[in-house]
């Protein structure tokens, strides 16, 4: 069965400017090192949390075998892909990601892959564990290959506020910041000519980002990024306990052209 969760986006979007396609800004399964990893494509497919809000799952291996996985969210609670700022428009942050990577790996934007009902397994709070969920996969992204800059970064772990359902920055009772380390996807390049999608509308002659972006994370003394805010903490769910780690190193409690032409 063949059907496309991003059909409607050309709908949304028909007639008016949006803002806030992806720009040049230098702003898993194991944590990589920040580096610039040539990725094959394992699985993308798409599932959406109980809210209704619409994620995309990207799977993948790098060329020296190690295998990562990243999320990002993709729409509103409504589907939307758009928000407003200022009376502009602009596309959310995650779709933009995902809809670049898609277009440098299978010259598709999200609205015009092939998207397929297959089984992938999926965490099941009902049943504490993984389980086959039948989901969106675009098959047609499968064994594709991309360039990520994926950065190494330390940030605030996060709990639920159950009364405005927004994510908190916690801390353990003594006012220090819990954090975790996690890798993201900060920016993809075309695997061929490793330039961005900026770089291709523009039909620049050089891949300048992929020199800057490398020049800026990659060597010694770069690499990781801190990202840990300090203020408006607020005291972790459960009080005191765990085997959390805080910001001071202690253990603590717990519609495109064609780019390509």
């Amino acid at each position: 069965m063949s059907f496309n969760p991003f059909a409607d986006v050309a709908t949304q979007v028909e007639g008016q400017k949006v803002a806030g396609e992806e720009r040049d800004s230098l702003g898993g399964q194991q944590l990589l090192p920040t580096n610039l990893y040539e990725v094959t494509i394992s699985n993308f497919f798409q599932h959406a949390f109980d809210s209704g809000a619409k994620y995309i799952v990207l799977e993948g291996v790098t060329s020296d075998g190690k295998k990562i996985k990243f999320q990002e969210v993709v729409s509103n609670k409504q589907g939307g892909v758009t928000y407003e700022k200022d009376g502009e428009k602009f596309f959310l942050p995650g779709y933009n990601k995902m809809n670049g990577i898609a277009m440098l790996a299978s010259r598709k934007e999200l609205s015009g892959l092939e998207w397929e009902q297959k089984q992938v397994k999926l965490w099941s709070k009902a049943a504490g564990g993984e389980v086959l969920t039948p989901v969106p996969v675009a098959v047609n992204m499968i064994g594709k290959k991309v360039i990520l800059g994926i950065l190494e970064q330390t940030v605030n772990q996060t709990q639920k506020n159950d009364t405005t359902n927004k994510y908190e920055s916690i801390h353990a009772g003594d006012g220090v910041p819990l954090v975790k380390d996690e890798n993201v996807i900060d920016k993809a390049f075309d695997v061929e000519t490793k330039k961005t999608i900026p770089e291709l509308r523009a039909k620049a002659e050089l891949p300048v980002f992929y020199k800057e972006w490398q020049e800026k994370y990659v060597g010694e003394g770069k690499g990781k990024v801190n990202r840990v805010k300090d203020k408006n903490l607020v005291l972790k769910k459960g009080g005191t306990g765990g085997n959390n780690t805080n910001a001071a190193g202690t253990q603590t409690a717990p519609p495109a052209d064609n780019l390509f032409g």
